[in-house]
């Protein structure tokens, strides 16, 4: 089972942290949409996507990896939703085809008494009303006609589209005033926030030492920890790179028989902004 832990990070205790994190939020984020742009074009580089990533941005494997994994996960599940989606559009459509070929039976009967004038007043009223609704369920079977050709094609090309931002948000620039905004200013930072909001750290498979990106160290009082994270780029040759940390508080208990630093060092991490506050969300 999945376990999901969220804390916020205090400005008193994790200063640094967030300072540092605002603007390795935006690189990050900015490197991730290259990368899916990356992933849907394969045909342009041979290039494995983390080798592309760190001989363009000079930046650390693992901060590669953590990129292009989380990407392809996100990739991954887009796809799969793709998939549902027109598994459940054909079998819609072949519901609405199968209505649409009875309801075409009883207009072709009444089609015939019209030309031979023998429909009563009743009878003109529904082949007229039965006539609009089927020329409206043709054109509704025509556009889940071009819809499934478009998820099909998606699919088998493998090249998704993704507003990071949320679309709903982007659309928002052309009715400021009725989302809220004064101006054009307004809604590009709104969005900016929007679309860098966060950054991941996975460890690598191969990492038997849990998360080497970024970690927990235990302290003197209960369920507070020092959370250490590495900077995405190398301080350069023949120096150490130095780790950026603040003071957490855990509410959450990890089950008995497991210590919590074993339990928190093993964790999937993930850093994001919510309207101007700082978390770390951490993920098993």
């Amino acid at each position: 089972m999945m376990t999901t832990i969220e804390v916020r990070l205090d400005p008193k205790t994790a200063k640094k942290l967030i300072v540092f994190e605002k603007d390795e939020i935006k690189n990050w984020s900015h490197m991730g949409r290259l990368v899916w742009h990356h992933m849907n074009h394969p045909e342009r580089s041979t290039c494995p996507h983390d080798e592309w990533l760190k001989k363009k941005f000079g930046i650390k494997e693992r901060t590669a990896n953590s990129i292009v994994r989380t990407i392809a996960g996100r990739r991954a599940a887009l796809m799969e939703l793709k998939k549902t989606e027109l598994s459940s559009l054909k079998e819609k459509l072949k519901k609405k085809k199968e209505k649409y070929k009875k309801r075409i039976k009883k207009l072709n009967a009444l089609k015939k008494k019209a030309a031979r004038n023998k429909l009563s007043e009743e009878e003109l009223v529904s082949y007229r009303r039965e006539k609009t609704a089927l020329h409206e369920m043709k054109q509704s079977i025509g556009r889940m006609e071009t819809k499934k050709k478009k998820l099909e094609k998606t699919i088998k090309s493998g090249k998704l589209s993704l507003c990071f931002g949320t679309k709903k948000l982007f659309k928002a620039q052309y009715f400021l005033k009725e989302n809220g905004f004064k101006n054009h200013k307004q809604w590009r930072q709104a969005f900016r926030r929007a679309r860098d909001r966060m950054m991941a750290y996975i460890p690598r498979s191969e990492e038997t030492f849990g998360n080497q990106q970024c970690h927990l160290e235990m302290t003197d009082k209960p369920n507070t920890y020092i959370l250490s994270v590495l900077p995405g780029k190398s301080a350069g040759p023949k120096k150490k790179d130095k780790a950026i940390q603040g003071t957490v508080k855990f509410n959450y208990r990890p089950n008995s028989g497991e210590t919590r630093s074993h339990y928190l060092e093993e964790l999937d991490r993930e850093l994001l902004r919510h309207k101007n506050k700082s978390f770390d969300r951490c993920a098993r």
